[in-house]
């Protein structure tokens, strides 16, 4: 079972659809997504939320529902009441049996509340047999 590993990488302070994003070179099924996200912030209530995708654009803004793009999605939140510094570190991992293409694209959206700086590493693990 020939696995190949990809590797997307975000970072910034803004929200932004597609920060990174690459198309498969050849078929196979996703079995794993992994996530390291490194998150700085000096203001109370301040967030980042992370999404892998299919669609050049985010799924955030869909309520009850189906997502039809989405694959992979966290969030990391911090809360302190006096001035300082928050920093979280979050590593969250996903088993899938996602088919894809040639040519299917992915892609990495991020949504930021407060100020944050944020830098986030994602491996997908894809079966190529």
């Amino acid at each position: 079972m020939p696995l190949r590993r990809y590797k997307l990488y975000a970072s910034g302070s803004a929200t932004a659809n597609a920060v990174d994003s690459f198309q498969f070179a050849r078929p196979g099924v996703i079995k794993q997504i992994s996530a390291n996200l490194t998150f700085d912030s000096i203001t109370d209530g301040a967030s980042c939320k992370i999404q892998v995708s299919r669609g050049a654009t985010s799924d955030f803004g869909i309520g009850t529902g189906a997502i039809t793009q989405g694959l992979f999605q966290f969030t990391v939140y911090g809360n302190f009441v006096t001035s300082g510094l928050s920093q979280s570190n979050l590593n969250p991992i996903v088993e899938t049996n996602d088919r894809v293409v040639v040519g299917d694209p992915l892609y990495v959206h991020a949504v930021i509340g407060g100020t944050v700086a944020y830098g986030c590493d994602i491996l997908i693990v894809v079966d190529e047999s």
